[in-house]
């Protein structure tokens, strides 16, 4: 009974310091205003191209390893002079360094060649997305990615931004030994979280009842509208938490989209289009305290229907097939949002008379 108690008492302690941390974190990471500050991301905004040299046999070779490779990348664009900046690159992610010919990317630049451009240096590190196998055939399903980072854009603000570059590979070793694609870099994480006012969490082991109610649906929609089953809460499985001063609610952060049916990658083999329904993930079940809140995000959504989430029709590198295939999709999720019986069953688990 005596450890019993003991371990009670440490327990709560351990919870109290956890909450005190978190209350006073904001203070003890003082940060500049954001709008001050410029990031290497915000830079590589201005750019259109990048050439990016390495060794491709030692990235290659060492693709399951987190083993950082010296690189140097060259950022050109209409209007811009040319900017070097020399970095550490390493392959990432968990299944597309194992299934690609050519793994994902993490940039890891230099804090004092940052310093030296007057760009934040805290915020050296970016994930570049980048072809799986043939850089030309897999172009679209980079695009089409690409482009559902940016209807998620159109959701929130709290979300993650993405800047798509034209890639020339040189190999370090024999500059003859290039190859062609598109990539795009995403927002630090870090950063993305200074940007809407607050800071990232670990929050593993987080119930929906933690989450800001605004940020969850949001989440839960566009998930299912996209045909997203690859996300977890409890996990955090694609999903960032950021905590906000003086609240105690968290908001979600959806990333890594390439299972959703909506970009239907090719090495993924998803087949034919099919939402998350309530038997395949229970989480969507009571998601919605009431109709009321459900009718009312089903509302942001109907009106970004209009034409917000059809902005991916203006890229002229996605070819006219796979617009048709994203357009279907999401007309079908538009389609079933006005079936208020349909949605009730979905995430409210009750009838809507």
């Amino acid at each position: 009974m005596k450890n019993l108690r003991l371990t009670l008492i440490i327990f709560s302690l351990g919870i109290s310091s956890t909450a005190i941390a978190m209350e006073d974190s904001f203070a003890d990471k003082a940060k500049p205003d954001f709008d001050s500050i410029q990031t290497i991301f915000q830079k590589m905004g201005a750019f259109q191209q990048m050439e990016i040299t390495l060794n491709f046999d030692s990235l290659l070779s060492s693709r399951r390893k987190d083993i950082e490779h010296p690189a140097q990348i060259k950022l050109s664009g209409a209007g811009q002079a040319d900017l070097s900046l020399k970095l550490k690159v390493r392959p990432r992610g968990r299944y597309r360094r194992v299934r690609c010919d050519w793994p994902p990317l993490r940039l890891n630049f230099s804090g004092t060649e940052l310093k030296g451009l007057n760009v934040y240096h805290k915020y050296d590190k970016l994930k570049l997305v980048t072809h799986c196998q043939d850089a030309g055939i897999d172009a679209q399903t980079l695009l089409k990615e690409y482009w559902t980072y940016k209807l998620y854009n159109e959701v929130s603000d709290s979300s993650f931004r993405v800047h798509l570059l034209e890639v020339t590979y040189i190999d370090a070793n024999d500059a003859t030994r290039t190859m062609e694609s598109y990539a795009f870099v995403i927002e630090n994480s870090q950063e993305m979280a200074h940007r809407i006012n607050g800071e990232l969490v670990d929050g593993l082991g987080t119930k929906t009842e933690a989450v800001g109610a605004t940020s969850y649906q949001h989440m839960i929609l566009f998930n299912y509208m996209i045909g997203n089953k690859d996300w977890k809460l409890s996990t955090q499985k694609n999903l960032k938490l950021v905590r906000h001063k003086n609240s105690q609610l968290f908001t979600i952060v959806p990333y890594d989209f390439d299972y959703s049916n909506i970009v239907n990658s090719a090495y993924l083999s998803l087949g034919e289009p099919n939402h998350v329904s309530v038997e395949e993930n229970a989480v969507f079940s009571g998601s919605f305290n009431d109709k009321t809140s459900l009718e009312h995000r089903i509302q942001e959504f109907k009106r970004l229907g209009k034409y917000d989430f059809f902005c991916f029709k203006k890229c002229e590198l996605l070819k006219k097939a796979e617009k048709n295939k994203m357009h279907l999709l999401i007309k079908s999720f538009l389609k079933t949002i006005k079936n208020k019986q349909k949605l009730a069953a979905i995430f409210l688990g009750m009838k809507i008379k």
